[in-house]
């Protein structure tokens, strides 16, 4: 669903894919998986109650496993920020360092039901600027209320097999009699 100030989709994979991504410059993309099992963006496994945030105009990587659905959503910063202003809310702006964004289950179900409607009910008689106002709403209450995840340190293999050689090294010491 294209609008006047974002772009709303719901995407589905057959199987799995890696693939580098690019949102048109000054805007904000938020993906919403259906299920975050085996998706991953920038190397950071999604966990239960994630969301996908990337700023425009900047490469990032989304792998996702096979039969995958995603949805959507790229919006103009200004639209966005024109809509807090409105509404007299101060946006979290965390997502342009963090790639995952931790949402209330409740939020997570709701958006994703939302924009699920939207979609389908695209032959309908809406206007189109009900859409879009409908889903700033919901863009808001993503960036408002929840506060990112902190981004995780990929553990090196080096860190790995010295990890597992020192719990080995333990468990000798204490089994031993």
């Amino acid at each position: 669903m294209a609008l006047e100030t974002m772009q709303v989709f719901k995407e589905h994979t057959g199987q799995a894919l890696r693939q580098q991504c690019r949102v048109w410059p000054d805007s904000l993309w938020i993906g919403i998986p259906a299920n975050q099992q085996g998706s991953r963006i920038n190397g950071q496994a999604l966990t239960a109650g994630e969301v996908m945030c990337r700023p425009g105009g900047q490469d990032f990587e989304l792998v996702t496993p096979g039969a995958f659905d995603i949805y959507g959503l790229v919006i103009q910063l200004p639209a966005l920020s024109a809509a807090a202003e409105r509404q007299g809310i101060s946006l979290d702006t965390h997502w342009h360092f963090m790639p995952r964004r931790k949402v209330a289950h409740e939020t997570l179900y709701a958006v994703s039901f939302l924009i699920e409607r939207l979609l389908a009910s695209q032959t309908l008689a809406i206007a189109s600027h009900i859409h879009q106002d409908i889903l700033l709403m919901a863009l808001l209450e993503l960036l408002q209320v929840e506060q990112p995840n902190v981004v995780l340190p990929l553990a090196t293999p080096i860190a790995r097999k010295w990890s597992i050689a020192s719990n080995a090294t333990w468990m000798n010491i204490w089994t031993d009699p």
